[in-house]
């Protein structure tokens, strides 16, 4: 299986090493900051439990999981009628049109098949597949330029389906997620990255998130669960886990429009 969505921070590039430092054997796979899921779609779980606290992102999963046939429907019509338009400014548009009604969803707080597939719409034409909101909890991300757009593949969407009857998908905080592990589960926490920038920024996930995180880190560790945590190398995060196995690895980020990439270092900490 492969993700349903692009997603920043997504461990795709780092699968290769994640995937080797897994424990051998786990009961059921918990995934409390899912996004992407890149880390669940490449292990396709027997058992599993993600959630994360974008209500939409969710949405957009559990669409997949109950009617995949319908939201394929509905994204062929996007895609169609996007992909007829030859003239730059109508594009531009259409997308500026579906962000509008994307944010009518979020006001009204709609939870269903059309505003899922206008996630996965503006998820594939936006600005470097980026998920943002203003101070009104509005989506705002601009459009990318796409002159086509390809927005699923239909054997992935129905696997993936397919492979959600054994999920439960949560809409909540990661805490509320990782609590229902149980001893020889395995919880894979691919949090908010930590920078000195925003380590105390309002309603983002600050110093003090991070610390709670550690904190159950450690109760979860002491319940027998197995735990793997992924961030950047800062120093801070570092004496967070200092009693924990911590190692550095080296990965590809995104860092413009274009595509164009840097190396970046980063941490896993793993419990076992």
């Amino acid at each position: 299986m492969k993700p349903i969505v692009k997603w920043v921070g997504g461990k795709t590039q780092s699968l290769p090493i994640l995937m080797t430092k897994m424990p051998e054997r786990f009961k059921t796979y918990i995934e409390p900051f899912f996004g992407g899921g890149a880390m669940y779609f490449a292990i396709a779980p027997k058992s599993a439990i993600i959630g994360d606290i974008n209500m939409q992102l969710i949405n957009v999963y559990r669409m997949i999981a109950m009617y995949p046939e319908e939201l394929m429907e509905k994204l062929d019509k996007l895609a169609k009628d996007y992909n007829v338009l030859a003239d730059y400014n109508d594009k531009k548009n259409f997308y500026y049109r579906k962000r509008k009604e994307f944010n009518r969803a979020i006001t009204y707080l709609y939870y269903d098949v059309n505003t899922a597939a206008l996630f996965i719409f503006l998820n594939k034409c936006c600005f470097n597949g980026l998920y943002r909101i203003n101070a009104q909890g509005l989506y705002n991300v601009p459009w990318g330029h796409k002159t086509k757009v390809r927005l699923y593949n239909k054997d992935n969407i129905l696997e993936v389906s397919e492979n959600f009857k054994n999920c439960d998908i949560l809409a909540t905080d990661f805490e509320n997620t990782a609590r229902k592990a149980c001893p020889g589960d395995f919880v894979f926490f691919d949090s908010p990255m930590y920078t000195r920038y925003d380590a105390n920024r309002i309603g983002g996930f600050t110093e003090m998130e991070h610390r709670r995180l550690r904190n159950l880190f450690d109760e979860l560790t002491n319940n027998g669960v197995y735990c793997m945590f992924t961030n950047s190398d800062a120093e801070y995060i570092k004496h967070l886990y200092s009693r924990y196995d911590v190692e550095e690895i080296e990965v590809k980020r995104v860092i413009n429009a274009r595509g164009d990439t840097r190396k970046v270092h980063e941490i896993v900490v793993t419990n076992y």
